[in-house]
């Protein structure tokens, strides 16, 4: 009986090998790898009992079986504390039962092997029954073979216990349907992988109509206009409608400051960092807290996925403690979310973000891998844009510069006030199209009349914009009753602060009154004003101390006062006059420049400023200058 048995039994382990052979072939990996220890097993096992007919062979080889399935849940959920306990135990106990079999040390009663088995079937169904598509990862073979996997084990010891390992209708009945459990697991897994080349071909298929979709959203916005806000917005859209994500984001790498921008979003994603009490109270509040809120690069999950360059996947968040400011139930919950970096060359762009906020719903492995996909194809996408628009906004600005210049000039004052007494004379020549120097000239009354010269540190555009910011103020505060110095101050109060310490100005303002031929000069660090004194057949300088203007907010400044008489001269200039280069490096230098004044002093403003212009044209020939020209003359009648 036990030989025609163990044919029999034999006959099924093969079968279980040929399919767990099939199964190997077509997935590789350690669960399945697994089955093969409990077909050896088993095989081992039915031999030694038909040689030795031993009992306590059928307790080691269940004990065995039960920890490989053990072993094969773990590869899922991952080790657990109460495994330890549950093999001490069976160790423990498997000692005492060969000692008892052979040297009858431990006395124990024939019902305690039933129990230890009964005891280790039960551990394996909490275990198993605990696993849910919540906690673990790719569970669907567990959750479709436990209940199958509780009920064999159970049936298996409960006919053992009642009719014995030898019975007739356990070794041709109960034994092979107990095989079944392994059969059906390496089906299942058979299964899974056919089902699982379905899924990518869908999801391949998905892709491309997505990807289409994508493209065909992204061309349309191209033929209206570039609008790399836009463009964001149609890729942060596309990415949440395609995975089934509740709200999802495009921060951009700010390179200067190691930060990361909002630059689009799609619904509402929450801060993943931790939010005043008070923003929490509206969803308006928090997305406009989360957009005017910058992420230093390692900070949060965003941030360690630009730092790292890796993608970040968190299918629960409640397990994952740098989630922990959206695990509340508040309006900034999540409960997954999927970070993936924008990489083009090696070149981190951003970062491109979905979540899902509906408690118990979680993204797969397969939303993983479509925004993936989705992320490279917008990291291109993003890369190129940048490239042609690098390109328009090369001729865009030669355009802007010019058109600023043109605005630039209109700032400058097209005529000059009339003082009785008084003719007054200016030039400004940009070095690069649009100056950094600002000049101004403002009549109080039919007496009194302004100077006003201003060096904007830097050229260009932005040394442009601060000009325009000083003369605001300029005009704004402004009035015959003010002095000088107590403009320049109020001007450096408006300023400091306002602009980078790179962006500082140097300032003159001077104020004549005709009646009295009194002159007051403020001065902020700029070059000393040139006073040729007719009468004396001399040239004075007249300066005051103080810093310029946007670099200390509390400066005061000084102010000087002097007689002006008929036939004298004031001049006002920028560094850029007495800089000027000729074709050998030569500056022009302020002694040339006191040299043609002096020669022409008999001559009206107008004309003397038009002589110095036509020299420094002159000294300069065709050598370009690094600095912009400006001046202005006054001469007392």
């Amino acid at each position: 009986m036990l030989t025609s048995s163990l044919w029999f039994k034999i006959f099924v382990e093969l079968f279980l090998l040929l399919l767990f052979a099939l199964t190997m072939r077509i997935k590789r990996e350690k669960p399945v790898s697994i089955f093969g220890y409990i077909i050896a097993v088993l095989i081992a096992r039915d031999i030694l009992f038909s040689l030795f007919n031993l009992g306590y062979i059928i307790s080691i080889s269940e004990f065995i079986v039960i920890s490989l399935y053990l072993l094969w849940l773990r590869s899922y959920t991952g080790k657990k504390n109460s495994d330890r306990f549950y093999l001490l135990f069976n160790i423990l106990f498997l000692g005492a039962l060969i000692a008892n079999t052979y040297f009858r040390i431990v006395n124990l009663p024939s019902y305690m092997l039933n129990l230890v088995l009964i005891a280790d079937i039960i551990y394996l169904a909490i275990c198993l029954g605990l696993v849910s598509e919540y906690n673990t990862e790719k569970s669907e073979i567990i959750l479709k073979s436990r209940n199958t996997i509780i009920t064999v084990f159970a049936l298996f010891s409960l006919l053992t216990l009642l009719f014995g390992y030898e019975n007739r209708m356990i070794q041709f009945i109960v034994i092979p349907a107990y095989y079944f459990i392994h059969a059906y697991i390496l089906s299942l897994y058979i299964m899974l992988f056919y089902s699982e080349k379905e899924e990518t071909i869908s999801f391949l298929s998905s892709n491309l109509e997505s990807m289409f979709d994508f493209m065909k959203n992204f061309g349309n916005a191209l033929t209206n206009k570039i609008n790399l806000e836009e463009i964001l917005h149609i890729i942060v859209s596309s990415a949440v409608n395609n995975i089934g994500a509740d709200a999802g984001t495009i921060l951009m790498l700010d390179e200067y400051e190691d930060k990361l921008n909002v630059r689009a979003t799609q619904g509402l994603y929450p801060p993943l960092y931790e939010v005043p009490k008070v923003i929490k109270v509206k969803a308006s509040s928090v997305k406009r807290y989360f957009s005017d809120t910058p992420i230093t690069i390692g900070q949060t999950i965003l941030g360690e996925a630009v730092k790292t360059g890796k993608p970040i996947f968190i299918r629960n968040s409640s397990e994952d403690e740098r989630m922990q400011y959206n695990t509340g139930n508040d309006i900034l919950y999540i409960s997954s979310v999927i970070v993936v970096p924008l990489i083009v060359s090696g070149r981190i762009l951003g970062v491109l973000s979905t979540v899902k906020r509906i408690e118990n719903q979680y993204f797969n492995e397969r939303d993983v891998e479509h925004l993936k996909t989705f992320a490279d194809a917008a990291s291109v996408t993003i890369d190129n844009l940048y490239t042609y628009m690098e390109v328009l906004e090369k001729r865009e600005i030669e355009q802007d510069v010019d058109t600023a210049a043109e605005i630039q000039q209109k700032l400058l004052p097209a005529e000059f006030p009339e003082i009785q007494n008084v003719t007054l004379a200016a030039f400004n020549h940009p070095a690069k199209g649009v100056s950094g120097d600002y000049f101004d000239m403002i009549k109080f009354d039919n007496d009194r009349i302004g100077l006003f010269i201003c060096d904007v540190a830097g050229k260009g555009v932005s040394a442009a914009l601060v000009m325009v910011m000083i003369r605001t103020i300029l005009r704004l505060i402004v009035a015959a009753k003010h002095d000088p110095a107590t403009i320049l101050t109020w001007i450096n109060r408006g300023i400091t602060g306002s602009i980078s310490t790179d962006h500082f100005a140097t300032l003159s303002f001077l104020t004549y009154n005709r009646r009295k031929q009194e002159a007051v000069y403020s001065n902020a660090a700029h070059l000393p004003m040139l006073v040729f004194k007719n009468s004396e057949n001399r040239f004075i300088q007249v300066d005051t101390p103080g810093l310029p203007i946007g670099v200390e907010n509390t400066t005061k400044y000084a102010q000087r006062r002097f007689k002006l008489n008929a036939n004298d001269l004031v001049i006002l200039y920028t560094d850029g006059i007495i800089e000027t280069m000729d074709v050998n490096g030569n500056q022009y230098s302020l002694q040339s420049l006191t040299g043609i004044i002096q020669e022409h002093k008999d001559l009206p403003a107008q004309e003397i400023a038009d002589k110095i212009k036509s020299e420094l044209k002159a000294f300069a020939d065709k050598t370009k200058q690094h600095d912009d020209q400006t001046l202005i003359l006054m001469k007392i009648g």
